[in-house]
């Protein structure tokens, strides 16, 4: 845990963001993730997901439009830690991005260092990455990273 935390400080650093973590947390803010912006250039030859973010039919009345999105990859049998994570706003869906090492919250834990990964969705109404009950999810998709097959989130359900 204390490797993911320097990694998370140092990473925050490098993006010029003073405000890395919590003092022992652990956990990088939402505002020091990388947002829909684009991805670096540091992701432009390793793999490349394609995801399409969208709120299901019945959930659309149960969110702000400046409630948090978080859509992330998580590597299939690895750390809980994403390997992959980008910030939106619920405004900003449906939408399609593109997931890449760029969007990695460590440089030495990126898409490219694994060959599956799960990936999801989720409104945040605390603007926190971690779960808490009462935001919304999409069902995991596990995919394989090389493949860069087209990947649909539907964020449908509640989180107990």
């Amino acid at each position: 845990l204390r490797g993911e935390r320097l990694g998370v400080v140092r990473l925050a650093h490098l993006r010029g963001d003073a405000k890395a973590t919590a003092p022992g947390s652990g956990v990088m803010p939402a505002d020091a993730m990388p947002a829909a912006s684009g991805a670096s250039v540091a992701g432009a030859n390793g793999p490349k997901l394609q995801v399409r973010v969208a709120l299901a039919a019945g959930r659309k009345d149960s969110v702000a439009p400046n409630d948090t999105v978080f859509v992330f990859a998580k590597a299939v049998g690895g750390p809980p830690m994403p390997v992959a994570i980008r910030r939106l706003k619920a405004s900003e869906l449906p939408t399609t991005i593109d997931l890449t090492d760029g969007d990695a919250m460590m440089p030495t834990m990126r898409l490219s260092n694994f060959d599956r990964v799960t990936v999801s969705a989720r409104v945040s109404k605390s603007g926190d990455a971690a779960p808490k009950p009462g935001d919304l999810q999409a069902d995991a998709v596990e995919v394989e990273t090389k493949r860069g097959e087209a990947i649909s989130l539907s964020i449908d359900r509640v989180v107990r």
